[in-house]
C-alpha cells in the first residue's frame, strides 16, 4: 500500500530546484463578495442530496448482486440434481436390462456401469456447485470495489461543497505548509481566484508571512480547484491541490480493496 505523506512528516535536507511553468492569471481586484450562509446553506442540502442518492444506489447494487449469486447458486443446484437424477435413470434401465436378460455376467456389468455413471454425475454436480461458488464471491467481491468507489465519489463532492462553503479551510492549509517549510525564504502560493481574498488579508495582516517582508507573493490561478493550492519555494514545492489529496487516499483505499 502506499504511504500518504502528511505535512508534518516532510523533511527537506537539500534544496529541491523545479522548474515550474509560468502562471499568467493574476488577480488584481478581489472578486465580488458572497453571501457566507446562504453558500453553507445550499453546500450542506447538496452534500445531504449526494449521500442520500449513494446510499440508495449501494441498496440497489447489493440487492441486484445478492439476486444474481443466489440466481447462480440455484442454477447451479437445479444443473447438479438434473444430473444425478438422468444417472440414476440410466442406472435403473441398466439393472432393468440384466434382470431381464437373466445372465450373471450382464447384471455384474450393468452394476458396474450404472455405479461409474452415478459417480461421475455426483463429481460433475460438486463441480457445478463449486464454480457457483466462486463465481457467487466474484459478484460481490466486484460490488465492494463498486462501493469503495461510490463512497469515494461522494466524499469528493462533499469535501468540494464543504470547502465552497468555508474559507477559512484554505487559510488554515496554507498556513499549515508554510510552518513546515518555514527556514523557506521566498514563498509564492497559487490559489484558486475565489480563495484570494481571505489569503490576501492573511498575508496583509503579515499573519502567514514568517519572512516578515516582501518575499511571499500570491497568485489566483483558475486551474486549481477551490479549497487548494500549490507553494512553491526556493527550498522546493508542495503540491495541496484538492483532486491531489483525494487522488492520495483513492490510491491508498483502492490497494486495500485490490489487495
Amino acid at each position: 500500500m502506499s504511504k500518504i505523506i502528511k505535512p508534518h512528516e516532510i523533511i527537506l535536507e537539500e534544496p529541491i530546484y523545479l522548474e515550474i511553468p509560468e502562471m499568467d492569471i493574476r488577480v488584481e481586484e478581489p472578486p465580488p463578495e458572497i453571501d457566507s450562509v446562504d453558500v453553507e446553506v445550499d453546500a450542506r442540502e447538496e452534500a445531504e442530496r449526494i449521500v442520500k442518492e449513494t446510499e440508495e444506489m449501494v441498496v440497489e447494487i447489493l440487492e441486484k448482486a445478492g439476486m444474481e449469486a443466489k440466481n447462480v447458486i440455484g442454477e447451479a443446484e437445479e444443473e447438479a440434481r438434473e444430473i444425478r437424477l438422468a444417472a440414476e435413470n440410466d442406472a435403473a434401465l441398466l439393472r432393468k436390462q440384466a434382470e431381464e436378460e437373466g445372465y450373471k455376467s450382464g447384471w455384474e456389468q450393468a452394476m458396474e456401469e450404472a455405479q461409474q455413471r452415478i459417480e461421475q454425475a455426483k463429481q460433475q454436480s460438486e463441480d457445478l456447485l463449486e464454480q457457483a461458488r466462486q463465481e457467487r464471491l466474484s459478484i460481490l467481491s466486484s460490488c465492494e470495489s463498486i462501493i469503495v468507489r461510490m463512497a469515494l465519489d461522494i466524499a469528493e463532492k462533499i469535501v468540494e461543497k464543504e470547502l465552497t462553503a468555508n474559507s477559512d479551510t484554505i487559510t488554515k492549509l496554507v498556513h499549515n505548509i508554510i510552518d513546515c517549510m518555514n527556514t523557506a525564504e521566498t514563498y509564492k502560493i497559487l490559489v484558486n481566484p475565489d480563495d484570494y481574498v481571505n489569503l490576501a488579508a492573511e498575508i496583509a495582516e503579515r499573519k502567514l508571512n514568517p519572512t516578515g517582508d516582501d518575499k511571499m507573493e500570491l497568485v489566483a490561478d483558475s486551474s486549481i480547484t477551490r479549497g487548494g493550492c500549490v507553494v512553491e519555494t526556493d527550498l522546493g514545492s508542495v503540491d495541496a491541490r484538492l483532486e491531489t489529496r483525494i487522488a492520495s487516499v483513492r490510491e491508498a483505499l483502492m490497494d486495500v480493496v485490490e489487495t
